[in-house]
């Protein structure tokens, strides 16, 4: 196990799977042990400028996870292959199912789902009602929120009775979802606004004065008219009056609120709760949900997607597939290709490829 808060800021050659696979395990701040023969290893790290030193450090660094260990140990010689934190493919069935269960338990959070960073369409929420199989009566916002997520592997876990978690089995990523705008919150945020955009339209009212009135020219007020004009003002001042004490009253609610309801995790400040959850982001730079064979770096093309099949566009593939399957239980390509292309760049765009703008599947 390698732990973010013992080992930070090393490079790619020197992340927790590349250690890993050749036997170590985090024991102490930049402190390494072997799990068969107990040798340990410091590596103090250092980031510089010169792009050749930096590349002698890694690779002397590196060359350690494999000379470091005792003379009989096995680790040094034959660590794990690369593949072993590659993301494993299901049968389409299978990683829908797993879909389900994600976005499923997901659902319980309601409209403390986090906000996403992710522009999600009409025909993505629609693809996630039809593969989750949701009722209608679900607001369409928590389910599509819900489906992104699970399409990312994330989990929801209840911790100790208090805590609302977000994790990642694979990469081991845990994030209190207080500490994330929610979707509750950004309604409501939504809604004072449209409120304070309301009043400030009733003042501008209210500042005009009969005398303000502009008229044609010949044209007389008769006092039925500015009868009309006083009623208007006044209606105007107690629409005011009422859309205050609505705001002054949600500002006490907000005001009772205990603050230990808002804790701080993992070094996150109090009141962090204005950030946008990223649904690839938040993993960590090397799991397989978002680079596919586990190791470090971004995918920016589709040659480099095809390689590496990241779990996020496997999963992907499955429920699209699941929701154009024909009554004779013939897959739809028609339908399954365009899809695909849409929500991928929805979802994580990418350069198109020099070859053909369109991903085989």
């Amino acid at each position: 196990m390698i732990y973010d808060s013992t080992w930070y800021g090393k490079p790619h050659c020197l992340s927790p799977p590349e250690c890993a696979r050749y036997g170590w395990e985090n024991i102490y701040n930049n402190k390494l042990q072997c799990v068969t023969c107990t040798a340990e290893v410091e590596i103090t790290y250092s980031g510089v400028r010169d792009e050749e030193i930096a590349k002698q450090q890694e690779e002397k660094y590196h060359k350690k996870l494999s000379t470091a260990h005792f003379e009989h140990c096995s680790w040094g010689s034959n660590p794990c292959t690369d593949e072993i934190y590659r993301f494993r493919r299901l049968r389409w069935d299978h990683a829908v199912q797993g879909f389900q269960h994600r976005a499923h338990e997901m659902l319980k959070l309601k409209d403390k789902l986090p906000v996403i960073k992710t522009n999600l369409t009409e025909e993505f929420t629609h693809t996630v009602f039809e593969a989750l199989r949701l009722e209608e009566s679900i607001d369409p916002l928590i389910a599509s929120t819900a489906g992104c997520l699970s399409l990312f592997g994330w989990e929801y876990q209840h911790v100790l009775n208090t805590l609302d978690v977000i994790q990642c089995k694979l990469c081991f990523r845990r994030c209190a979802v207080i500490n994330f705008r929610n979707i509750a919150k950004e309604r409501e945020n939504l809604t004072a606004n449209r409120t304070s955009g309301f009043l400030k339209q009733t003042q501008s009212m209210n500042q005009i004065s009969e005398d303000q009135i502009v008229f044609e020219p010949g044209f007389k007020i008769n006092e039925q008219d500015s009868t009309t004009v006083h009623h208007m003002q006044e209606h105007s001042a107690l629409d005011e009056r009422s859309q205050k004490e609505r705001l002054q009253n949600l500002d006490n609610f907000k005001n009772s609120i205990p603050n230990d309801d808002f804790v701080e995790i993992e070094g996150v400040p109090k009141h962090a709760d204005q950030r946008l959850f990223d649904v690839q982001s938040e993993h960590k730079h090397y799991c397989p949900w978002i680079t596919g064979d586990g190791k470090p770096g971004r995918i920016e093309t589709i040659e480099e997607l095809q390689k590496k099949q990241p779990g996020w566009h496997l999963t992907l593939e499955a429920v699209v597939k699941s929701t154009c399957v024909s009554k004779e239980g013939f897959l739809d390509d028609q339908k399954s290709g365009p899809q695909m292309d849409s929500f991928r760049q929805i979802l994580s765009p990418i350069k198109k490829s020099s070859r053909s703008d369109r991903f085989e599947y």
